[in-house]
């Protein structure tokens, strides 16, 4: 017999360090330590969570009110930074108005998200009101220091506000109609990735600190750009209308922020005159920017039309429009909306838009103060530090935004201080890299938990068809064509346009002579038609180009850059003919944009359009190693990422041009010939661009599940009430008895218990639906999605203890297994049951 005696009172963290070293240590033992540790710092199930976002109880029951409480929250938040909206954007015709929204959220996140990621506070409602209404008396506080004279100019008009709150309102309400009419959050084969964002946003909207908990991976924190989200769940919780609620409102809510955010930029970009943003082209223009941007379509929905003909409206294909590249996902914004998948690349969007709309003040700021206004500098703590702000949001939000995002940035700093001249070239340089290191400053407790798992920029081994191209960039590249035309048609042919043209039509054909007769000597010859008809196209659209914007008048190193831009074109023509045309639009836009380079309002339109084209064309040629890599599909990702983002540019810079053509085709002109042939391509590219929203949205609504109720409603799970399918072995899986598990752990369960379910992998079969619904953390949920985010040993061995559990008829093997992952609770239903099936 053995009597210990006690010595020492251990407090937890000592008892841990003693006895339990062994969970600190690698779940999967490896070689070589790995670069970042994955994994929370102590037991899912101890972690400090915190549902808080749905004390808004007859929102969360009712639709209406939902939406109502909603649009509440996101007037009040916009109210709260108005006078900081007015005085960063004191020079845009709407003074703020448009853009105090989204600034707002952006704000009031950054504030709870850092607080909460160093242990200031807790991610918690109380937290989030304080907030808010610490910003709002700043940002009054601020207006009302001002003298009264000051005061009434200072915020933005009567109109201006209210005009912003009927387009947002607007929008809003038709994008959440489609989300009524079409509310599941799964389905059979066109579900999306719902169950995974869902998942997400619960996980992060309940954790109290960051970076969140993983619900697909209990143990461990998420390793994903999940920023978003938690924007999103700061709207949830001052709404208080509860994560699923809050999925559908945030769905309509970022589509119309795009819209809102379109019309800020335009009224930047359009000419306007002193009486405010209802004056001349502005309307106009930010109609077409919030239509190309947000609404069009591409050209398959005309493909569609002529093969269906009078059948197309039962027979369109509303997903083959964003699968015409080969091995791609080529989605384009409205396909996204009516998708309602509320992932980072859709949150993102409308903060890109912000970010374009902050530097768009920025150079037309100074514009303005050269020409004679009173000069206030726009390098000033408080516009750096929102700009700053803006750009690490984006930076964190979606990762794929940010090499865009950053030199967008520091390019427009750069361009203000070439609009000032002399050393202010450095100083702008200066200060767009003093910018983004602040962005990544910001996010600092970010970055110190992430870690990459793609390795790197590697080269594309096949590029687009030249069809399937134009099929998707059809409509943007015949707005520039027909400004170009009509350019052309509106000028006498000079000696220096003429010129002009033969240079670049020279070094164009030069350039592709040099690239096809290198591949000549190594024994890969292009094709040759496919390569002399794209060289023709191509060198006779620089030439056209060239004969309007005269290059050979600019000075030697902008002369320099535009043989640069026409050589590449040639060069790109044997062996990426699709590269080879985006680069002739991009060799276009910048003689263009050069052209006039001191006039902000003409520069930064055709200067978006050439950064659009050079981000095309770059993922022609190169692509993201992502886990797709070394397979057909390796570029799917990089395309689907940066076209989004390309989109978005050539959206706004075509739209202001195209502005600009329709005022001057109704006002005299040079060239009724010019008239008529511009408004001819601009009409067929406007009504191709709608065809896809009117045959697409009832092609896309169509597809609920049969047991979805017929009456609109916003419960993204009501089909699950009698809701059923069969597997591939005719066994019918019912969804009825999982709906009462998910409501009987929502009202049952408090923390962050863990769960096992059947973790059958992404899109098919509803796995995961329960951790999905409730957010508690599963042992495994899409292991496709979980190996983007972290080692793979890990995920291959939990997938493995998975399927041994439900399979085993060894108890002890169950039960240990159970116990490595502290599973509380075992989901048996029809999915599980039948999961081998």
């Amino acid at each position: 017999m053995r009597i210990f005696q006690k010595i020492e009172n251990l407090s937890r963290d000592e008892f841990h360090a003693r006895l339990l070293w062994g969970m600190d240590q690698p779940w999967e033992p490896q070689r070589y330590q790995s670069d970042k540790w994955l994994m929370l710092d102590r037991p899912v199930s101890e972690i400090l969570t915190q549902n808080d976002s749905n004390w808004n109880g007859p929102a969360v029951r009712n639709g209406l009110l939902a939406m109502l409480s909603w649009m509440l929250a996101i007037e009040i938040i916009g109210l709260s930074v108005l006078p900081l909206a007015a005085t960063l954007l004191r020079r845009s015709p709407d003074r703020g108005a448009f853009s105090a929204r989204l600034l707002g959220i952006v704000i009031v996140g950054w504030l709870v998200w850092i607080g909460a990621s160093v242990g200031f506070w807790t991610a918690s409602i109380w937290s989030t009101f304080i907030i808010l209404a610490a910003l709002a008396a700043l940002s009054w506080g601020f207006w009302l220091s001002k003298p009264l004279s000051i005061r009434r100019s200072m915020l933005p008009s009567r109109a201006s506000y209210l005009g912003g709150a009927a387009i947002y309102g607007g929008l809003f309400v038709l994008f959440l109609t489609f989300r009524a009419l079409y509310p599941d959050f799964w389905q059979t084969y066109y579900g999306g990735e719902k169950p995974f964002e869902l998942a997400y946003l619960r996980a992060v909207a309940n954790s109290a600190e960051f970076p969140a908990y993983d619900p697909w991976y209990a143990g461990g924190f998420i390793n994903y750009y999940y920023y978003g989200w938690h924007l999103v769940a700061s709207v949830t919780k001052l709404s208080g209308v509860g994560v699923s609620m809050g999925f559908q409102l945030a769905a309509a809510m970022l589509a119309a922020l795009v819209g809102l955010q379109c019309f800020a930029v335009t009224g930047l970009l359009a000419r306007y005159g002193r009486r405010g943003w209802l004056v001349g082209a502005i309307p106009i223009t930010g109609f077409l920017t919030a239509f190309l941007v947000l609404v069009a379509g591409n050209l398959d929905g005309v493909r569609q039309l002529a093969e269906h003909g009078t059948q197309a409206a039962d027979r369109f294909d509303f997903w083959r429009s964003t699968r015409v590249v080969d091995f791609t996902i080529n989605e384009f914004p409205y396909f996204s909306q009516i998708w309602a998948d509320v992932h980072p690349h859709v949150i993102n969007l409308p903060i890109c838009v912000l970010l374009l709309t902050l530097l768009s003040h920025l150079v037309v700021h100074v514009r303005r103060e050269i020409a004679g206004e009173r000069p206030e500098s726009v390098l000033q703590p408080l516009y750096l530090f929102t700009i700053a702000l803006v750009l690490g949001t984006i930076f964190v939000t979606n990762s794929w935004d940010a090499p865009l995002a950053a030199g967008l940035t520091i390019g427009a700093y750069v361009y203000a201080g070439a609009l000032r001249g002399g050393w202010n070239i450095a100083t702008g340089l200066g200060a767009g890299l003093l910018v983004a290191i602040a962005a990544l400053a910001l996010f600092a407790p970010f970055y110190s938990h992430f870690y990459s798992v793609v390795d790197g920029v590697a080269t594309t081994t096949e590029g687009s068809s030249v069809g399937q191209f134009m099929t998707h960039w059809g409509i943007f590249i015949l707005i520039v064509v027909a400004v170009t035309i009509s350019a052309a048609l509106r000028n006498r042919l000079s000696r220096h346009g003429a010129n002009s043209g033969m240079l670049t039509g020279a070094v164009c054909f030069a350039g592709g002579g040099t690239t096809a007769l290198v591949l000549a000597v190594q024994e890969s010859p292009p094709a040759l038609v496919p390569f002399i008809t794209t060289l023709l196209v191509a060198t006779a659209f620089i030439v056209i180009g060239a004969v309007v914007a005269r290059p050979t008048r600019l000075s030697p190193w902008l002369m320099a850059l535009t043989i640069a831009f026409a050589a590449a074109t040639g060069f790109l023509a044997p062996v990426r003919p699709a590269a080879s045309l985006v680069a002739a639009i991009a060799t276009v836009a910048v003689m263009f944009a050069l052209r006039r380079w001191r006039h902000p309002q003409t520069f930064v339109p055709w200067a978006l359009i050439a950064i659009a084209c050079v981000t095309i064309a770059a993922v022609e040629l190169l692509y993201v190693a992502d886990d797709l890599r070394n397979s057909p599909w390796e570029r799917m990702n990089s395309v689907f990422k940066f076209y989004l983002q390309a989109w978005m540019l050539f959206g706004i810079g075509a739209a202001v041009l195209l502005g600009r053509v329709i005022r001057g085709a109704s006002s005299t002109s040079r060239s009724r010939s010019a008239r008529f042939l511009t408004m001819g391509i601009l009409g067929f590219a406007l009504i191709a661009g709608i065809i896809y929203p009117v045959f697409g949205t009832p092609a896309r609504l169509s597809q609920d599940m049969e047991s979805s109720p017929l009456s609109l409603t916003l419960d993204g799970y009501s089909w699950m009430e009698g809701g059923s399918i069969q597997n591939a072995t005719g066994d019918t899986i019912s969804f009825g008895g999982d709906l009462a598990a998910i409501e009987w752990l929502n009202m049952n369960t408090s923390g962050t218990p863990v769960l096992l379910e059947a973790a059958i992998g992404p899109y098919r079969g509803n796995g995961s639906r329960i951790s999905s619904a409730t957010g508690l953390p599963a042992v495994l949920g899409w292991d496709r999605h979980q190996s983007q985010q972290r080692y793979e040993q890990g995920i291959s061995h939990r997938m493995q203890d998975v399927e041994a559990i439900y399979n085993s008829t060894d108890p002890d093997a169950k039960l240990e297994a159970l116990r490595r992952y502290d599973v509380r609770y075992v989901i048996v239903g029809d999915v599980e049951r039948y999961w081998n099936s």
